[in-house]
């Protein structure tokens, strides 16, 4: 897989990353505007007045010793991504499936690589525009 290097928003009637990787290919993804919004917080590092969500779940991953360890973006399927978390258990790694709005929060909140499928970059790829 692809590692991610660069998350880019672009505004899309809703919202929109725009993924960058080594490949010279971009992955745009449409993703809600809360999500957009918590996703712009968490690379801004901003707190929220209230816990929320990923507060949450950064905080289950914390008490049980389970570290998130990557996210991958693993498939396209009808203009649907799919992705999973990679968390290490005391047991196993654990594979969690996951929406890529979510995953890529909760990598860019705890500092985790995110990765891009070739299989994801061959569908959703597209050359970037000359400037």
């Amino acid at each position: 897989p692809a590692q991610i290097y660069s998350i880019q928003f672009v505004p899309q009637g809703g919202a929109g990353v725009v993924l960058k990787s080594e490949d010279p290919k971009m992955v745009p993804i449409l993703i809600g505007e809360f999500e957009a919004q918590a996703l712009l917080m968490a690379a801004q590092k901003l707190d929220t007045p209230q816990p929320m969500p990923y507060d949450l779940m950064q905080t289950v991953m914390e008490r049980a010793q389970s570290p998130l360890r990557q996210v991958v973006i693993h498939s396209l399927k009808e203009h649907i991504f799919y992705a999973y978390l990679l968390i290490e258990t005391p047991e196993k790694p654990l594979l969690l499936d996951c929406r890529p709005s979510d995953g890529l929060i909760m990598a860019v909140r705890l500092e985790v690589p995110i990765y891009l499928t070739p299989e994801v970059i061959e569908q959703a790829g597209v050359e970037p525009e000359e400037p």
